[in-house]
């Protein structure tokens, strides 16, 4: 009852501060019409990250892509920085149609498609490339099948990275050095179990409220991508990196079903051929950033720690302790399958 009553609450503040961002007409309030004569529809797509974050800057071009392409007929807003709520509130706001897309990490969906979690289960990939392929391929069509039954139509699958420790205790090396670490973690069993078993103690907390929460000592840990961390400031507040990689992160971008059915047929293909460019270009400037955010990390203070081969392999072993459970709630069939595009 609290949750839900904690979703209508993010729904009443989104449909108020989406009345005050100005208006199409009447499509603004509704966020669709119905008629391609002279009609123009309103696509709202908010997000968690900074405006300075590649997934908000590729926006920019699919932006102008979807506009350009229909005339103007379309007419997307771009709502950065979590103002509509967290990333779990956002995909529920996809799911029930009050909000037309978003880009967030699938941990954040997992709550609505439970299979978009196995992406983030501990060292699944091997690299970029094999999430690529698999996501891609039939592991993503298999999840994108499961999230259509939810009103949710997965337009792509962008990058966020290889997810890695930070904290602003001391160095870690092993996973016992996480013992009494008070860490943020996604609103995920897995990452919570895995954190438990590293002897860490896990927090789920909004990404939205993260920052407030490290400088405010609330936790001591978090762990991110490189990119989502270097951009959201979080070298300010913490000061030892380890390089674990130790679940990679992807940004599916979602488009509410029941909206994207209002448009023309032509108007569906331009704003799906977008979002295939959007993820081109999303994945290539995520990588192409990664040492420069690196950097900057260094040149503020921060102390990173990057594991050897054999170090790393410390970390993996660890987390062999939930491969029952993985098979338990995924079944075996299904993890198979995204092992299987390992390069």
């Amino acid at each position: 009852m609290k949750r839900m009553l904690a979703t209508l609450m993010v729904l009443s503040l989104s449909l108020a501060l989406l009345a005050g961002c100005g208006s199409q007409g009447n499509n603004a309030a509704s966020g669709s019409n119905a008629g391609a004569n002279g009609e123009t529809y309103t696509m709202r797509i908010s997000h968690a990250v900074a405006e300075t974050h590649p997934s908000h800057q590729t926006l920019l071009a699919f932006e102008k892509a979807v506009e350009e392409g229909t005339n103007g007929a379309v007419q997307v807003e771009l709502i950065p920085n979590g103002a509509l709520g967290g990333e779990t509130q956002l995909a529920e706001m996809v799911q029930l149609g009050s909000l037309q897309g978003t880009v967030i990490g699938a941990d954040a969906a997992s709550g609505i498609i439970p299979e978009f979690a196995l992406i983030g289960a501990p060292y699944l990939f091997n690299s970029r490339a094999s999430v690529y392929a698999a996501l891609d391929g039939e592991f993503g069509d298999t999840l994108a099948e499961k999230a259509a039954n939810f009103n949710i139509y997965v337009a792509g699958w962008g990058d966020a990275g290889f997810r890695n420790v930070t904290n602003s205790k001391h160095e870690i090396v092993t996973p016992d050095d996480l013992k009494g670490i008070k860490i943020r973690v996604m609103e995920n069993e897995l990452h919570m179990d895995l954190f438990k078993a590293f002897g860490a103690s896990p927090s789920p907390i909004a990404f939205n409220e993260l920052f407030t929460a490290l400088q405010q000592k609330t936790v001591d840990a978090q762990e991110n991508p490189i990119t989502v961390f270097t951009v959201s400031g979080f070298y300010e507040v913490q000061h030892y990196m380890t390089t674990t990689e130790h679940v990679y992160t992807a940004a599916p971008f979602l488009i509410s079903q029941s909206w994207l059915d209002t448009l023309p047929a032509e108007y569906q293909t331009v704003v799906k051929d977008a979002a295939s460019q959007w993820v081109t270009d999303q994945r290539q400037a995520m990588e192409d950033g990664e040492a420069t955010h690196m950097q900057t990390c260094i040149d503020n203070g921060m102390e990173i720690r990057v594991l050897t081969p054999e170090e790393k392999q410390v970390w993996m072993d660890a987390a062999t302790v939930l491969d029952d459970t993985i098979v338990a709630k995924y079944g075996q069939e299904l993890l198979d399958l995204a092992r299987s595009f390992n390069q």
